[in-house]
Formats: C-alpha cells, structure tokens, sequence
C-alpha cells in the first residue's frame, strides 16, 4: 500500500492504524490487571500476562471477523485467483485491510484496489492503468449501514466518485449515490402456500395468500431475517440514486449530465426449496412498483459556449391489476448558437393501462442493483447493506454499474421502453388510452418568429358495439374499436415580435350510428385561419374513416417527443459508456450531434 493511499486512510479514520490506537478500549478495560510499583525514581507499568493474553486474544478474534466480513458480505477471499476472462487475481488481507491486484495474460498491472473496514462502514480506493502502465482511471467507494444487518427493516448507502485520464489528461469526472432502504415481512408460522385447498379457485387461494401475508404488520408479528431464512417473504425495496457525469476536452467542459432516479417496489420472494401456489422456489415476482427517472444534459462549445440543453422525465406506476399502469413523461430541449437561444422543443405524454394490454418494461429490482435474480432470491433475507456490499466490489471496478440498465433501456428505444411515442409513431398504443403533445418554438436574433403545436390523443370508446362496422378506414367487417382518436395543431408566426399568421385544425373520431345497418367510424375537422391581410377562414369537413388516414400530421406530436426523447437517450448511452468517445468527431458526434 502506498504512502499516499495509507495517509487517505488514516485521515478516514480520523487517526493511525496502529493496533495500539484501534485497541486503547481493550488497554483501558484492563487497567484493573495493571499492577503499579517504584523501582528508583520512576513509574514502571506491568501489564499482567491475564491482559495481554486477552488483548492477543481480541486482536485475534477482530482479524477472524473482518477476514469472515470479507467473504461473506463482499465476497473476497484471500490468495490467486484466475477469474472467467483469464484476470490473475492476488488478494491480500492484513487485519481490516484488503489489497487485490489484478494481472492480465501478460502479466500487465490492470488495476489495484485498496480497502478498509470499519464498525459500520467499508471504503474501496482503486487505480485503473493502461497499456502503458499510466493510470487512466481512479476510483473511490464508501459503504455505510454494515451494522444494521439482522433487522426487517435497514437503511444503507453508497457513494463513488470516478475520474478518467487521457495522456494524464483529465477527460471525465463522475459521482454517484446509491441509497436502498429494505423492510421484509414473512415468516413460516404465517401462511403454508403450498397447501391447496379444496373447492377454492386457485386464482382465489393465491388473493386470499397475498393479502394474508401482507396482513402481518397487522397482526403484531415480528421477525428477523434470521426468521424468515427459507420462508415466503414481502419485500419491500426503495431506491434513490444520483449521478453526475462531466466530460472535458483540453480542460474545457463540453458536456454535463445529471440523473436523478427514485424507486419503490414491492415484491413476493420464495426463498424455500419448494414450489407454491404464486411461484417457483428461490424466485422473486414483482407486485408492484413507482419509479421516477431524471435526466438532465448540457453540451458546450469549445469557448464554453451552451449549445443546447435537454431534460426528460419518466414517472411509471405498475401493479398486478390488469388497470393499474401509469406512465407519464416530458421532454424539453433548447439549442444554441454562440449561447444566443435559436430554438425550443418541449412535450408531454401520458398513457393508462387497460385489460389485456400491459404497458411498457421498466427496470427490476435487481437490474436497478445491478444483480441477478439469482443473487437477490436467495435461502437467507438480504439487508440493505448486504444487498449493496453484494455488488460494492463491482462498483468499485465498474464505473457503469447502477447505469447499465438505463444503457439497455436506451439502447433498445426501438422496442419502446422508454419511448413510447416513438413507439406510437411507428404503429400506434395499441388498445392503451394516450395523449401526446409536442410544440416546436424557433428564434431570431433572440425573437420568437414560429411558435407549431401538435396534439394528439386516444380514449376509450364509450358507445355499446353492435359488432358490425363498415369496411374501411382500417376495420374489417364484424371488428370493433376500442380507441377513438383525436388531434390538433395550431401553426403561428411572427415578424418584430408581432404575429402575422394563426392556423389551427381540429379533428376527432366518433361512431356514426346507423339503425338498419353496420355503424362506421367517420372523423369530423374543424380548423380556421387568420392573417397575411386575410379575414378569418373557417371550415368544417367530414371524412369517413379513421383520423390516422385522413390527417397527414396526425402522428407530428408522437414523432416529434419521439425523435427528441430518442436523442437524449443517446447521449445517455454516451455518458454511461467510455468518456468523450463522441468527440472523435467534434460536436457532430454521436453524443453531441444526435440532440440537433
């Protein structure tokens, strides 16, 4: 260990440490078995051979425990190892200190990891080197919450700070928070859901199950996770986790970016070898859950000028209800020339679930931790700290970790997890009620000149289907509609700040009822214009067939969230990968350029 990583160190720990600093307890509880005599003119202090075998004994037993600490929370073992892609591992534990250094088939330095333990707490410090044996990344992770270990509900935390060198360059900084709070209920003395009983639909026995277990705060059961070992358990799991990201070129900032993530989920755990009526052994299903998602970017200039700007924001409620999802999302973004505002995008999105269509993935439990199923559906019940020293050496060697389901999410938009709308763009909600809107604001000279603005919609339709509509407009004979459609856009411009034209159109669905034959769809448009020396314009049109096929924009506001939202999920990928990779090729990278 190096002078300048045993000096950060000792500064943790607020002292040396030296066994005779980390012992003086140990010194001052023995003070009964110090004899005192004067020989000459001096104290001489004579330690009884009772307290120093205590005290070697201790010392002893705090070196077993921390070793023990080690695997079983971190899941470290003194020695070699040669791990899966051919790394030579050497781990090294002194006391509460642990040293790894890994090789690589060569026997090229890859990277060493310092480590110390404390009461409550475990601090990683790593150096990353390159092929040249320079350092190209250094990182620094705190634990805190180790001992509240055995109770049904914990609290812990991690934080990281990461930075990247080029050429012993700074290119990027990086810090991040991971907070958990775990509160678990269940036991075996609380419901056997393995019996089946007779004459009760097994839809029924898995109701009655679930709301018997989640009924055991009210019955004054308590149970410590030593308890609940091997049981059906709830668990209840809430996250909060923060990061920023900063990416330099020649000691410029260029580019920023900030996430802000907050999760609850509540899940059922089968942590016994059997199989019950809700689920396999040492699985976990998910009943529910509330994630809230954050993003914020800014990119700059080589003279530090703002270039553009770009939040997105992603609220998702989900149960087991066939109507319990909600999901609602915004987008801004604003860009820049020499950091004068040239023009604006802004929208919003909303969509609720209905029978037999679920609604878009989001990350689970364990992709938020970064762990498997496997991992987390274990015999034993996980504190928060447990959970998070489970994954505490990883965070200490990848810099992504915690980012790389969002990297996932971002890289499979097309599928439509995190963009909905582009997904709607493409082949619309399905049978999911939505609403979209999306306005596009341009500048001159710092003056608004066009301001578009497009909405668009489905609800559910309320109007009792004879089973027969017309052929047309995208239906079939004997096909109903669960959806009718609505739009809008309203197009303005303006000279000197004045406004010098106003378009709107309107159109909507509705069902033309007919007594002696098939209804049909038909879709209505209302729209107007005024300026350019014109009186005002009205009209009003109707179409049969769909709104979809008879308005050329209607999928404008669908498209325009969804080419922007899918933008900014780009430059996330960017950011949870390697640093400045987009500036390869100036500010038209894949980073910079996909917000334009």
């Amino acid at each position: 260990m190096s002078d300048a990583i045993s000096s950060s160190y000792s500064d943790i720990r607020g002292g040396s440490l030296s066994p005779q600093t980390e012992s003086w307890d140990t010194w001052s509880t023995a003070k009964n078995d110090i004899q005192s005599s004067e020989t000459s003119q001096k104290d001489t202090i004579i330690i009884s051979s009772e307290a120093r075998a205590r005290y070697l004994q201790e010392q002893e037993e705090q070196e077993t425990q921390s070793i023990a600490t080690w695997e079983t929370r971190f899941g470290l073992t003194p020695g070699e190892h040669v791990l899966e892609n051919g790394t030579r591992q050497v781990v090294t534990m002194e006391g509460r200190s642990i040293e790894i250094v890994e090789y690589d088939k060569d026997g090229g330095l890859l990277r060493k990891i310092n480590g110390i333990l404390d009461n409550d707490s475990a601090v990683f410090d790593t150096e990353v080197y390159d092929v040249n044996g320079d350092v190209s990344q250094t990182l620094h992770v705190e634990l805190t919450g180790l001992s509240n270990s055995s109770k049904a509900h914990s609290e812990a935390r991690m934080t990281r700070t990461a930075t990247w060198f080029q050429h012993g360059e700074m290119v990027r900084q990086m810090s991040d928070a991971m907070d958990l709070e775990s509160t678990y209920r269940g036991g075996h003395a609380v419901i056997d859901l393995s019996l089946e009983k007779k004459d009760v639909p097994q839809e029924s026995q898995t109701k009655l199950a679930i709301e018997d277990l989640f009924d055991i705060e009210n019955k004054g059961i308590e149970f410590s996770l030593e308890d609940m070992a091997g049981s059906i358990t709830q668990d209840k799991q809430a996250t909060n986790y923060q990061l920023r990201v900063q990416d330099f070129v020649d000691g410029q900032l260029r580019g920023e970016m900030t996430i802000d993530q907050k999760s609850e989920y509540e899940n059922l755990t089968n942590r016994s070898t059997s199989a019950t009526i809700l689920q396999g052994p040492f699985t976990t299903n998910e009943r529910k859950h509330d994630i809230s998602l954050n993003v914020s970017i800014s990119n700059y200039d080589a003279e530090g000028n703002l270039l553009r700007t770009a939040s997105f924001e992603d609220n998702h409620k989900d149960g087991w209800g066939a109507k319990d999802g909600r999901l609602s999302q915004s987008v801004s973004v604003s860009w820049y020339n020499k950091g004068e505002l040239i023009r604006r995008s802004a929208g919003s999105l909303t969509m609720k679930e209905v029978d037999g269509k679920g609604m878009p993935d989001r990350a689970t439990i364990f992709q938020t931790l970064g762990m498997t199923e496997e991992e987390y559906a274990t015999q034993q019940t996980h504190s928060a700290s447990s959970l998070l020293a489970s994954v505490a050496y990883k965070a200490s060697t990848e810099a992504d970790l915690f980012g790389s389901e969002l990297k996932h999410d971002a890289a499979t938009t097309v599928n439509g997890d995190y963009n909905t709308a582009g997904a709607v763009s493409k082949s619309g909600s399905g049978a999911n009620p939505y609403s979209i809107s999306w306005t596009d604001e341009t500048y001159v000279d710092g003056e608004l000149v066009s301001r578009k603005e497009h909405k668009e919609s489905a609800t559910e339709n309320q109007i009792p289907s004879k089973g027969q509509f017309r052929t047309g407009g995208g239906l079939t004979e004997d096909e109903t509609t669960s959806l009718l459609h609505d739009s809008s856009h309203h197009i303005e411009t303006y000279e000197k700040g004045q406004p010098v034209l106003d378009v709107t159109l309107h159109g909507h669905e509705y069902i033309q009822r007919d007594s002696h034959g098939p209804d049909e769809i038909r879709t209505s448009f209302q729209g107007g214009q005024t300026g350019n020396g014109q009186d005002d314009q009205g009209f009003q049109q109707t179409e049969i067939g769909m709104l979809e096929e008879t308005d050329s924009a209607f999928h404008d506001a669908s498209e325009g969230f969804g080419t922007q939202l899918q933008a900014i999920l780009s430059s996330v990928v960017h950011f949870v990968r390697s640093p400045s990779s987009a500036l390869d090729e100036g500010t038209q990278g894949v980073a910079y350029g996909a917000l334009r």
